[in-house]
């Protein structure tokens, strides 16, 4: 099988064909050596389209310019893709208040200047670091509900984006 997974012309394994024309109108079932001479003779391929039918269907077009067509497709529908970005900030039990205003800024400017949804993540104890492990210790030692809490995500987005 070539490189591109296309059967055409001699790669086609199949004895007999359903042929259908360059303008699309059945030929009928025909020997693959017959049905790729009539496609040389009018200067085009024969391409397997469904290999899956008994017998395989072919088509008689041009290989190339159908192959630059469906490279066009793929580059525009890839133009067309819109990517989403989310921008997450991440908060923890042992966060100032200060930090906690200076983060709610950086969510108002991303949803409202640049228009990105954004995230909160509220961290539990599994991600806590460096001297807030010794704090989690104590917090357990003394059954600290805030410790029981699943980490929790909040997720926002612009106005213009809601559905």
């Amino acid at each position: 099988m070539p490189d591109d997974g296309v059967r055409r012309n001699e790669l086609i394994h199949a004895r007999e064909v359903r042929v259908i024309g360059a303008e699309g109108e059945q030929l009928g079932i025909l020997q693959r050596n017959e049905a790729i001479a009539m496609a040389r003779e009018i200067g085009c391929d024969l391409v397997e389209v469904s290999s899956n039918a008994t017998p395989p269907v072919c088509r008689i077009m041009d290989y190339g310019k159908f192959k630059y067509e469906q490279q066009k497709k793929k580059q525009d529908a890839k133009k067309r893709q819109a990517v989403v970005q989310v921008k997450e900030i991440k908060v923890r039990p042992k966060t100032d208040e200060h930090d906690y205003e200076t983060k709610l800024k950086h969510i108002r400017s991303f949803l409202e200047d640049e228009g990105v949804k954004s995230s909160i993540r509220i961290v539990a104890l599994k991600s806590w670091k460096g001297s807030s492990r010794i704090w989690k210790t104590w917090a357990r030692s003394n059954r600290n509900p805030v410790l029981k809490a699943e980490p929790c995500r909040c997720l926002w987005c612009p106005r213009n984006n809601l559905l």
